[in-house]
């Protein structure tokens, strides 16, 4: 295999002839050659808009770096087709791949102009109850309440003793809105799930998850900062993931299945319009 790298030298000329940055008028009237490789050549045409806005040099730079690529791409290029498989036909590979770029470019406008991916709660409840055994837990997981905050902080009694009755009437609500209020972070909604990991990640490095009891409140303190936590369940390794777990899973789930109708649906909209036609015709 035969191909011709222009010497270096060549790159300051090149650079001398471009004061723009880019090929002159005439260089690009003339679109002479700037590398070639078997029969495929780079012409100064080529290059004319890779280097605007740089200087003189930076350039002739840049216009080496793209010429030294780009001769290395075609030797390569050329190689690869010497040595293709005489069973490949790249014509049909190159159709087949057009269509497919083609539909998948025109499912992606159906899919944004015309998908509802509002997934509701009773949606979400639904996909759940028919499918929850496929979700497994592959560790032992908690439900749990989580709280901190700053020991000193003048509400400090206040929260603790909402925290104490937790599960008294509207104190969940209430503790979560004054928690948040004042941006003491928590999971107080009553849906947390977390690992063993994952929860003792939250709290000082004394808390021991293992240790502790479901249904018990736990306080712990480092650093001037008051922790509270309780676990209320657990589920083991094995049983069903509870939904808040496999909550996003359940919405790609939801708008896949939702995706492949629309497609479908469509698929079969433009085929009956295109036999009316007369423009489908099967032999």
């Amino acid at each position: 295999m035969e191909f011709k790298v222009l010497p270096s030298f060549f790159f300051l000329i090149l650079a001398l002839g471009w004061p723009s940055c880019q090929p002159t008028s005439e260089e690009i009237a003339e679109d002479r050659a700037l590398a070639r490789v078997h029969s495929k050549s780079l012409m100064a045409s080529d290059l004319s808009e890779i280097s605007q806005g740089l200087s003189s040099s930076d350039s002739a730079l840049m216009a080496n770096a793209f010429v030294e690529r780009w001769v290395r791409e075609q030797a390569l290029l050329a190689h690869a087709e010497k040595n293709m498989p005489r069973d490949i036909d790249i014509d049909e590979l190159v159709r087949d791949y057009r269509a497919s770029l083609i539909r998948h470019h025109y499912e992606k406008l159906i899919v944004g102009l015309e998908l509802d991916s509002l997934v509701t709660d009773q949606q979400l409840i639904a996909e759940y109850e028919a499918n929850e055994s496929q979700f497994p837990l592959e560790e032992i997981i908690f439900k749990y309440d989580f709280l901190k905050m700053p020991r000193n902080h003048p509400k400090f009694g206040e929260i603790r003793g909402l925290w104490r009755s937790l599960n008294e009437g509207d104190t969940r609500a209430e503790l979560g809105q004054l928690a948040s209020s004042l941006d003491f972070e928590n999971n107080l909604e009553g849906v947390a799930w977390g690992t063993t990991i994952e929860i003792e990640n939250l709290l000082p490095v004394s808390a021991s998850v293992s240790r502790m009891r479901i249904g018990r409140a736990n306080e712990y303190s480092a650093e001037g900062d008051r922790f509270f936590v309780r676990l209320t369940e657990r589920r083991n390794e094995g049983e069903n993931a509870p939904l808040p777990v496999i909550e996003s899973q359940l919405k790609r789930t939801i708008l896949h299945k939702r995706k492949v109708d629309l497609i479908d649906s469509k698929i079969e909209e433009i085929y009956q319009q295109e036999s009316k036609l007369n423009n489908v015709k099967i032999f």
